[in-house]
């Protein structure tokens, strides 16, 4: 379509905290108002590290869901793509949102990767960078994002509050700051050492400090 021809875009003006939603038509603002919530902003749907996320992901989801936080998948696939790929780690009854145009991840701050001179030959596609977001009474009250398309935090330190050094921070100068410096998962995923950023309740997001 040419730009004066395209379709109107209903949700446009609106915040995708209350258009997009899940598999059973509940948006994250109003399942954040029902309890704690914690989004979980894939890597790209039916890839390599979409698939080693959802193997990370069932191996940490009863410590999660042990904190009583509902947990919800933001993928880039359809609903369809989804369900079939959460149903080879159990974990198809968690709630999914479809978000194929990336909304929920621009109005989160996630960024993309950006495709070598190989991979823009072949016509590959900027992948969506992985984050997390505790939403709680429709506001986010704590954030993390991945600076690289294989990062993800450590959840457990993260969520006891333990002290974690910056994602910037190198291994010799976090051993310097008395922090030990991550190591590689059973799930294969380098965490980044980095714990979750609380978020003022005047703003949206912080920066980490």
């Amino acid at each position: 379509f040419r730009e004066g021809l395209r379709p109107p875009n209903p949700h446009r003006d609106r915040d995708p905290l209350d258009f997009a939603r899940t598999q059973d038509e509940m948006s994250l603002r109003a399942l954040s108002r029902l309890g704690s919530v914690l989004a979980l902003c894939a890597p790209a749907m039916g890839s390599h590290r979409c698939r080693v996320f959802l193997k990370w992901l069932a191996a940490h989801r009863d410590r999660i869901e042990g904190r009583r936080l509902r947990i919800v998948v933001v993928h880039t696939g359809t609903e369809e793509q989804a369900r079939a790929e959460t149903e080879l780690y159990d974990l198809q009854y968690l709630a999914r949102i479809a978000d194929p145009e990336r909304a929920l991840y621009r109005r989160f701050g996630l960024g993309e990767t950006k495709p070598g001179l190989l991979a823009r030959a072949v016509g590959r596609e900027p992948e969506p960078l992985p984050g997390v977001f505790m939403l709680r009474d429709g506001a986010v009250v704590k954030e993390w994002r991945a600076s690289k398309p294989d990062e993800w935090p450590d959840f457990d330190a993260s969520l006891s509050g333990a002290p974690l050094p910056l994602p910037s921070t190198t291994h010799r100068t976090a051993r310097a700051q008395g922090h030990t410096p991550p190591t590689r998962d059973s799930s294969g995923i380098w965490p980044t050492a980095c714990s979750f950023v609380v978020v003022p309740a005047a703003t949206s997001r912080t920066s980490l400090r």
